[in-house]
């Protein structure tokens, strides 16, 4: 008895992105980002604004990471921001002569990297701190303002000699003009979005690494004028791993936490047919996919068939 052995080898493809090279740093003195609307309109029924900080305790009512209020007797906006006396995030309903917030349990105030993200949807505000979620408040006030958003400062703040100016550093600032949910903040906190993604609206990585300018990395312009603010190569560490995450797919990775479009979904037939002695054989692989930019390998087979043997086929005579 012959036999006809086949070998496979499956492969996975994987791509590590690294962490980001430069973020700002802020003086707590009058150094901000001019974002324009930032993607957000006057006033937005649903947003999301988010950014990785560093900061120590600064003695300020307030250290504000992005905001629309730049007047100290009104519009309203939702600033995010951190309590300078107590260290902790704050993100909140911000108008004329109130402030009406949520507080974290988290003390983001000591000089290493948090990752911070405010909501609202309707009257409902909600805050999350390093991919954890920390309180919500609904409450009705006066919204809107057609100022531009700035990174690291409020006006109105300014106008009312309250100490409120970012003293620290900046990374990866972006709005939306959805509610992102708890699963999305920590798949975004681990691997930033491309820049593509639906409702991303705004989105400043600060890779220029030099010059006045943060651009905008979606398609809708709204590049920044950076005033006073500098460079930085003190940057958080993001862990961005590249490959298939559908579980369905043959060449599935758990490690991966960004899909890269090269899922595979292949198949192999096997039938009853006896090859005799002499006989000619054919083995083929057929792949089907999804993503017209996936590119399917012979060897990206099944999970079921391991590295080594896979399959044998008996051939007739000795």
């Amino acid at each position: 008895m012959r036999y006809l052995i086949v070998f496979i080898t499956f492969l996975l493809s994987v791509t590590l992105y690294g962490q980001n090279d430069y973020s700002l740093s802020f003086d707590g003195d009058d150094d901000y980002i001019d974002v324009g609307s930032g993607g957000l309109g006057s006033a937005p029924n649903v947003l999301t604004q988010e950014a990785w900080i560093k900061t120590t305790i600064t003695g300020n009512y307030i250290d504000v990471i992005m905001t629309k209020r730049h007047n100290g007797w009104g519009p309203d906006w939702v600033t995010l921001g951190v309590n300078g006396n107590t260290g902790h995030a704050v993100f909140g309903f911000d108008g004329d002569h109130y402030w009406d917030g949520i507080d974290s349990s988290i003390n983001v105030g000591d000089n290493n990297w948090h990752y911070i993200v405010g909501t609202k949807n309707g009257n409902t505000i909600n805050l999350y701190v390093d991919g954890d979620f920390q309180g919500t408040k609904t409450a009705s006030h006066p919204f809107g303002s057609s100022y531009n958003l700035h990174i690291g400062h409020s006006g109105a703040w300014d106008q009312i000699s309250q100490g409120n100016h970012f003293n620290g550093k900046i990374g990866e600032v972006r709005t939306w003009d959805i509610e992102l949910t708890l699963s999305d903040i920590q798949q975004y906190m681990s691997c930033p979005p491309t820049g593509n993604e639906e409702g991303l609206v705004g989105y400043w990585n600060f890779e220029e690494g030099s010059g006045t300018t943060a651009f905008d990395q979606t398609s809708n312009g709204n590049d920044g004028a950076i005033n006073g603010a500098t460079y930085s190569t003190d940057v958080p560490e993001q862990n961005c791993q590249s490959g298939c995450t559908d579980s369905l797919a043959n060449n599935y990775n758990p490690e991966a936490n960004q899909d890269d479009g090269t899922c595979c979904y292949l198949t192999i037939a096997q039938n009853d047919t006896t090859i005799c002695e002499g006989d000619s054989i054919s083995l083929g692989v057929i792949g089907t996919t999804t993503l017209q930019n996936a590119v399917c390998l012979v060897s990206e087979l099944p999970a079921g068939l391991n590295n080594g043997l896979s399959h044998f086929y008996p051939f007739c005579g000795n």
